[in-house]
Parts: structure tokens; C-alpha cells; sequence
């Protein structure tokens, strides 16, 4: 089993909102071998300038450093990826970050862990974790 966490996925666990315990047992899976997890360092970019302008640089360390302690891999962007990201954004009007999300799953044949419902008619393999428009 294989998953991509994207950003809003990660910030529902880091601050426990509904939807946090499905990521405490991928990570939990994580450490015992059972699934593999992956971040692409665009997430991780924008987590430190969410959590840095909201609250505080500090805090924006802190998200990071705990992120590097978690049992997963980060993803460099590369060609392959890059270039799948263009091709969702000019096919399916996405941004930046939610189509390279999208193509890291593609990349690693893997599950995208998402808060966000936009991306569930986007890729045929979207866990949606998270409070829905309405509940918010």
C-alpha cells in the first residue's frame, strides 16, 4: 500500500481534525513496513509558509522538523512529475500544488490522502479524509 499525503491532509493531523486518525495509522502502518508514505517537497514548501505566516517561523521549524521524523519519503519534483503537473493544470484548471500532488500518486502508484473534495473527480485514487464543506 502506498500513499501520497498532500498538504491539507497533513494539517488535518497536525491539528487533530477530524480525518487525523486515518494519517496516525498510515504512519503507524509506515513504521512497521506495511505501507509506504510520501510528501513531495512542494507541500512540505508550502506547510512552512502556511504554518510560518499564520503563526510564526518557529512553529514553521517545529512542522518540519516533526515532519522529518515521521517514517516517510520525500519526493523531489522531477521531469516525469513536472511535466504530468502540466498537463493536469491545463486539463483540469488545477493548481500547482494540487496537480503535483495529484502526479506524485501517479508517479508512486499510490493513494492521495486529501481534504480537499475538488480533487476526488480529478484522479481515480483519492482518500477524502476531513470535514466536508458543510460541516466547516
Amino acid at each position: 500500500m502506498s500513499f501520497v499525503l498532500d498538504t491539507s491532509s497533513i494539517l488535518t493531523y497536525l491539528t487533530g481534525k477530524k480525518g487525523s486518525s486515518l494519517i496516525e495509522e498510515l504512519l503507524d502502518k509506515a513504521i512497521l513496513k506495511e505501507a509506504s508514505l510520501y510528501i513531495n517537497y512542494l507541500a512540505v514548501s508550502e506547510l512552512y509558509y502556511l504554518v510560518g505566516s499564520e503563526l510564526e517561523m518557529s512553529k514553521a521549524n517545529e512542522v518540519i522538523a516533526t515532519i522529518r521524523r515521521w517514517p516517510v519519503k520525500l519526493i523531489e519534483v522531477n521531469e516525469s512529475i513536472a511535466l504530468a503537473a502540466g498537463r493536469l493544470m491545463i486539463k483540469k484548471l488545477l493548481s500547482i500544488q494540487d496537480a503535483i500532488s495529484i502526479a506524485t500518486a501517479i508517479d508512486k502508484k499510490a493513494s492521495l490522502i486529501t481534504s480537499n473534495p475538488k480533487l476526488v473527480n480529478v484522479y481515480g485514487d483519492v482518500i477524502l479524509i476531513g470535514e466536508s464543506p458543510k460541516d466547516q
